[in-house]
């Protein structure tokens, strides 16, 4: 007797975690497509990076590689293909699933400076996004500390103790002792739970989700994309400050009622990026891509 495809053994990749039917054809090829993106990338197409308009196209790690961003005032169908790579980001990551339009739709609000509350940014190499970084507006996020009892103390005394000596010894010498001490500090904090501050701290911008496609891993990608964020959004905000306000062509009694006054983005420096609920992974690129141990942001 002929099994219907409910009935049949369903299996389940250990990389990437689809359920599916090995004897039926179409489940395969389903798989494979399905696998592949996960793997090795979202295929974004021939044209995707050539039709990127420059201020939103910037170098990668090597020759070929781009970082693109897309955002809420792109066309709609590089907002498709952008979606697209960002539900196999929250797939793979397990994250939930943010609302389309709060993504990709532009508000009348945004339109008085241009800026999205979200902004995407694709790692391309070839024709695949092999990492993707999507950020958001921020004014305030926590610190993370040291949940260990004598921080304090032995911060402090640390601190003196590398001062003194780097007064006694050369320049390079006192780089090199630091950056052994922070790579001890990175061991050491590698497996404590996050502890965080009760005062919030101001924050300019924050990553809510963050991905490299498996093969891809241990090439700096995520921290590239990290980069290109904060140049992107520090060039925005130079280019704004030279901008007059969006509404100087409305009369004076629309000026408040229709547009809201004009915003100037913020610079945002490494320190002001702040991280959302960070995994055990996500801590740790946070700390490298930062530079320390502590005193970096999350949000909820």
């Amino acid at each position: 007797m002929q099994l219907s495809l409910g009935q049949q053994t369903r299996s389940k990749c250990s990389t990437c975690g689809m359920e599916y039917v090995p004897s039926s054809i179409e489940d395969r090829k389903l798989h494979q497509k399905y696998h592949r993106q996960n793997s090795e990338g979202y295929d974004v197409g021939d044209v995707f990076v050539d039709q990127t308009l420059k201020p939103r196209r910037m170098r990668g790690l090597k020759s070929g590689d781009y970082v693109i961003m897309v955002d809420a005032f792109d066309l709609h169908h590089r907002k498709r293909r952008a979606h697209a790579a960002l539900e196999i980001v929250q797939r793979e990551l397990g994250a939930v699933e943010i609302p389309h339009n709060d993504i990709w739709k532009s508000q009348p609000d945004d339109l008085s400076h241009r800026e999205s509350k979200y902004r995407s940014y694709m790692y391309i190499r070839g024709t695949k996004c092999i990492g993707y970084l999507l950020v958001e507006q921020l004014d305030k996020a926590y610190a993370v500390l040291n949940s260990a009892a004598s921080t304090d103390t032995t911060t402090a005394a640390a601190g003196d103790k590398e001062e003194k000596s780097a007064k006694k010894i050369s320049a390079l010498a006192a780089l090199r002792a630091r950056k052994e001490q922070l790579a001890q500090e990175l061991a050491d904090c590698a497996s404590q739970p996050l502890k965080c501050a009760d005062v919030d701290s101001p924050a300019v911008m924050g990553v809510s989700r963050i991905w490299t496609s498996p093969v891809h891993r241990k090439q700096n990608i995520a921290t590239a994309l990290l980069d290109a964020a904060v140049k992107f959004h520090n060039e925005f905000a130079e280019t704004s400050r030279n901008l007059p306000p969006p509404t100087s062509d409305l009369s004076p009694e629309l000026k408040d009622t229709v547009v809201p006054p004009y915003k100037r983005p913020n610079i945002v420096r490494r320190d002001q990026v702040a991280f959302s609920q960070p995994t055990e992974s996500g801590a740790r690129l946070a700390r490298k891509w930062i530079g320390k141990a502590y005193g970096w942001l999350v949000y909820l």
